[in-house]
């Protein structure tokens, strides 16, 4: 825990956060925290600084001089993520890493590889989900939670719904097969970004087909095809590293 974010149940009062059960016993016991002790908190979607712990007993008890409503000092992210629904074991996992690395938004849709049976799982509840994000932020010392929603039905969704969640953005597809090399990918600068990844059985060809008229180019990652997470992580970065480059044009390179 390298941020430790407030729970709603944790704020005692304007300036003081109370800890108990586990969040208490990882301060005290692995970060070995004491009176005085200067600890880096947070507020969720809003501003981060420094608690100073002020008692510790059954629970531990940190003051600081934030303002919960503030904004958060990071930057907006220019990443969002059109994801297939991973298997239930994996996605608390997958959520994580992408609060992590820092992005927008999410959208888990239902392609033709997803089985209906992941959309029961107890981890697609909104508190479970919104715990998985929040371990991400803590890790990464981020305060910007990313918006999160679910559609069941792919096609209503990229044909109804997706370009007014993302008007104007450079669109990857992670694809395998028939597609071109993220090195030869360059963005519009100042554009954001949606990167589609679908499930571990892959985009099915009318679903490459459909993305495809929706403005999506289909690239790879190499000749290894990999999980979910790893090419979540991989592709992630790889297109922070292009918008941090600054191109000016999206297509492939001459």
């Amino acid at each position: 825990m390298n941020l430790l974010l407030a729970r709603p149940e944790e704020v005692e009062s304007p300036h003081l956060i109370r800890l108990v059960g586990s969040r208490r016993d990882h301060l005290v016991d692995v970060l070995d925290v004491r009176v005085g002790s200067s600890i880096r908190i947070g507020f969720p979607d809003g501003p981060q600084g420094e608690g100073v712990v002020e008692s510790v007993g059954d629970s531990v008890v940190l003051r600081h001089n934030l303002d919960p409503a503030g904004k958060p000092s990071t930057t907006l992210p220019l990443i969002h993520i059109l994801l297939a629904m991973p298997r239930p074991k994996v996605l608390g996992r997958v959520l994580s890493h992408l609060a992590a690395l820092g992005v927008a938004s999410i959208c888990l849709v239902r392609s033709w590889h997803v089985e209906k049976s992941y959309f029961q799982s107890d981890l697609l509840e909104e508190e479970n989900l919104r715990l998985a994000l929040l371990e991400g932020l803590e890790q990464a010392c981020d305060t910007r939670i990313p918006k999160l929603e679910i559609y069941r039905l792919f096609r209503p969704f990229v044909e109804d719904s997706m370009d007014s969640l993302w008007p104007q953005s450079n669109r990857l597809l992670a694809h395998p097969y028939d597609s071109i090399p993220m090195s030869r990918v360059s963005l519009v600068d100042s554009q954001e970004t949606t990167i589609a990844i679908g499930p571990e059985r892959g985009w099915t060809p009318f679903e490459c087909e459909l993305l495809g008229t929706h403005g999506f180019s289909a690239v790879n990652l190499g000749p290894r095809v990999l999980r979910v997470e790893t090419a979540l992580t991989t592709l992630v970065a790889q297109v922070q590293l292009l918008q941090q480059l600054g191109s000016d044009q999206f297509g492939l390179e001459d």
